[in-house]
Formats: C-alpha cells, structure tokens, sequence
C-alpha cells in the first residue's frame, strides 16, 4: 500500500479492561479503504485498570494519538469510537474535570472530529484491546515485551 497523503486519515480506537487499541486507515473523502497504515495497542496499567469506560475510552484516543502524531498533526482527520458519549467531548458545555479535562487540552492541538462506530463494526480495535496480556509496567510485562505495532507503510 502506497501511503496517501491527499487522502483522509481515520483513527479507530477501543478500550477495554486488559488493553487499549487503535488502526489507522488511510481513505478517500467517499470513505473507501486505501489501506490499514497501523495497528497500535498497549496494556493496561494497574491504576488505569480503575478509570472509568469513558476515561479508558478517552485515554485509547489520546495515547494513539500521541503514537500516530506525526502522521495526524496539522490535518483533518477522523476518530471512531464505540463510546457513544465521547463524540460530544470536545463541544461538551459542562467543563470536564480532573483526566478528560487534561486530556481534552492535550488534544486541542489537533483537527479532528469524532464519530460513533456501532460495535458490530468495531470489530479490528476491538479484538486488539482485548488480547490477553502481562498488566503494563509490571515486571512480568518489562520481561516480555509483546509488540502488537505492525506498520504496513512502505517506503
């Protein structure tokens, strides 16, 4: 796949107990696949484990981000969830408070807007934010590093 830099981005993240996970698809302004430039995911750490759906939601979002960064900054592009609530996240009246509100700063520097996914279409992050494995930062997972990173951008 020749990456399309003319073309659209689309980010679709999940969340779930075990891990957090997102792919990057390039496609046309029509939404028809290019092709998958990225799937990223990580492992819960222990104290990300009590967040909320919604922060763990919200935290798929902005840890992929800050991965795909050089591939999003300073271009439109599209988020989809299955969290339903988080489309609302940036035009939201209520002021958020403590982690989202951080995080919503975090992501002011970016152009995005966000879409719900259903999650009978949601199935590629999904099945990434559920893959067992070692808890993030512990010793177990320092001892086995699994790497779910598979980039398929050619050069």
């Amino acid at each position: 796949m020749m990456l399309d830099f003319k073309q659209e981005f689309w980010l679709t993240t999940d969340a779930s107990d075990d891990g957090l996970a997102a792919v990057l698809e390039n496609r046309t302004k029509e939404g028809k696949l290019l092709g998958v430039v990225s799937y990223w995911s990580r492992g819960v750490k222990p104290n990300e484990k009590k967040y909320t759906v919604r922060e763990k939601e919200c935290l798929a979002i902005v840890d992929s981000m800050n991965f795909y960064r050089h591939f999003l900054l300073g271009r439109e592009f599209i988020i989809r969830t299955d969290h339903f609530s988080l489309t609302y996240l940036i035009s939201q009246q209520k002021t958020p408070q403590h982690r989202i509100a951080r995080w919503i700063d975090t992501l002011a520097e970016y152009n995005f807007c966000i879409k719900h996914l259903s999650g009978s279409k949601h199935t590629v992050a999904d099945g990434l934010s559920r893959i067992p494995r070692p808890t993030a930062g512990t010793a177990e997972e320092k001892g086995r590093k699994i790497i779910l990173m598979v980039s398929l951008v050619s050069c």
